[in-house]
């Protein structure tokens, strides 16, 4: 149970330095880069904020509506946190017009992502990757 608030919104650059240093301390992390350096897809990258510490951050490709990746540091996992950033970043899109969204779920991440999109109707594209009528 999340304990605590929650948000998530566009990082600055330093916020992304700062998210670089967490995300390579986070040893158990299959994501290397905040930055994957695609431009051209129109990345944002959104910072996840719980109780004023940095506990993450997802992608936001706008030219594949696509989420990729989502890193929720270490020590914020199983407090529900990734799924409220989720569900903060979904209704940001859908102001924004955005009627799909794709995924790729790495191995291990199915049930949250399961536990994200319950109730949304998906097609799934093999190797993890689905999209979400949201």
């Amino acid at each position: 149970m999340m304990v605590g608030i929650t948000k998530l919104r566009p990082a600055s650059e330093s916020e992304i330095e700062s998210l670089q240093m967490l995300l390579e301390a986070d040893l158990d992390n299959k994501v290397g880069s905040v930055r994957n350096g695609s431009d051209f897809l129109g990345e944002t990258v959104f910072v996840i904020v719980h109780s004023g510490s940095l506990a993450g951050f997802c992608t936001y490709r706008s030219a594949a509506d696509e989420i990729f990746p989502l890193v929720v540091f270490h020590s914020f996992r199983r407090k529900g946190v990734g799924k409220e950033a989720m569900r903060q970043l979904l209704d940001i899109l859908r102001s924004e017009g955005v009627e799909e969204v794709g995924i790729e779920a790495l191995p291990g991440a199915e049930s949250f992502w399961q536990s994200v999109f319950e109730g949304f109707q998906s097609r799934s594209y093999g190797g993890g990757k689905y999209t979400f009528n949201i």
